[in-house]
C-alpha cells in the first residue's frame, strides 16, 4: 500500500511525491484494501485493531460521480464510519511519539487547538483538526489504513442513487449558530467556526452507513 508503506522523510517534497501519482495511489490502495477484507467482506462493519476505528464495508460496483452524474465504478473497500477523533489521534501520538518534520511548512500549526499537548476538556470525541496531509498519512501508516481517493470517498458519501447529499434530498441549513444536534431545521452544522462531536447527526447517515460526511 503506497500510504502504509510511506515512512516520514526529512524532505517534504519527497514525501509528497509518494502520493502524486493518482493511478498508483488507487491501484496500491485497492490491492491493500482487498487483502484486508478477504475475511471480512461478509460483514458490514469491523473494527481496525490499533485505533479501534469502526469501518464500514462499501461493496464494489458502479455509481454516478460528480454534479453531472458521470457513470463510473469503484472496487470494494471500507471507510471509517466517523472522522478520526482527537482521542484516536492521541493514541497514535502516545504509541509512536510522532511529531511533524521540521521542514514541514505546516508544523507550527500542528494541533494548535490542544493545550500543552493535551486535548481540551470535552473535545475527546471531536474530529481532529490542525493536522496536515503528512500527519494524516503517518496516522494511516500506524493504523494500517489509508486515505481514500476521491472516487472512493464520493461513492461512500453519495451511494448509487444520484442523491445530492449523503443523507438524501433535503439540503442542510447553512447557519453556524445552530447547536451540535439535529433539529427540524438543521441537518448538519456547516459554515461554522468549530466542529461538533462525531456522531452528532446520526439521521444524516449515508446509504452505506457512514456519518459526518458533510459539516
Amino acid at each position: 500500500n503506497i500510504l502504509t508503506q510511506t515512512s516520514p522523510k526529512s524532505d517534504s517534497a519527497e514525501r509528497l511525491s509518494a502520493v502524486k501519482d493518482e493511478s498508483d495511489f488507487f491501484r496500491h490502495q485497492h490491492e491493500s484494501m482487498m487483502s484486508q477484507h478477504q475475511s471480512r467482506n461478509q460483514n458490514k462493519t469491523w473494527l481496525s485493531a490499533k485505533a479501534t476505528i469502526e469501518m464500514v464495508w462499501i461493496p464494489p460496483g458502479p455509481f454516478f460521480m460528480g454534479r453531472k452524474g458521470n457513470p463510473t465504478t469503484a472496487p470494494g473497500f471500507s471507510l471509517a464510519r466517523h472522522p478520526v477523533t482527537n482521542q484516536q489521534f492521541k493514541q497514535f501520538l502516545d504509541a509512536t511519539g510522532y511529531r511533524p518534520a521540521s521542514d514541514d511548512p505546516t508544523s507550527s500549526d500542528f494541533l494548535s487547538h490542544w493545550v500543552g499537548g493535551r486535548i481540551p476538556e470535552g473535545l475527546q470525541d471531536f474530529p481532529v483538526v490542525w493536522i496536515s496531509m503528512f500527519d494524516a498519512l503517518a496516522f494511516c501508516s500506524w493504523a494500517g489504513l489509508a486515505l481514500p481517493a476521491e472516487t472512493l470517498w464520493e461513492k461512500a458519501a453519495r451511494g448509487i442513487d444520484r442523491r445530492p447529499y449523503p443523507w438524501g434530498e433535503q439540503p442542510p441549513v447553512e447557519r453556524s449558530s445552530y447547536a451540535c444536534a439535529k433539529s427540524d431545521r438543521n441537518l448538519a452544522r456547516i459554515m461554522a467556526d468549530s466542529p461538533c462531536a462525531v456522531g452528532s447527526f446520526p439521521e444524516t447517515r449515508t446509504a452505506f452507513g457512514c456519518e459526518d460526511m458533510v459539516g
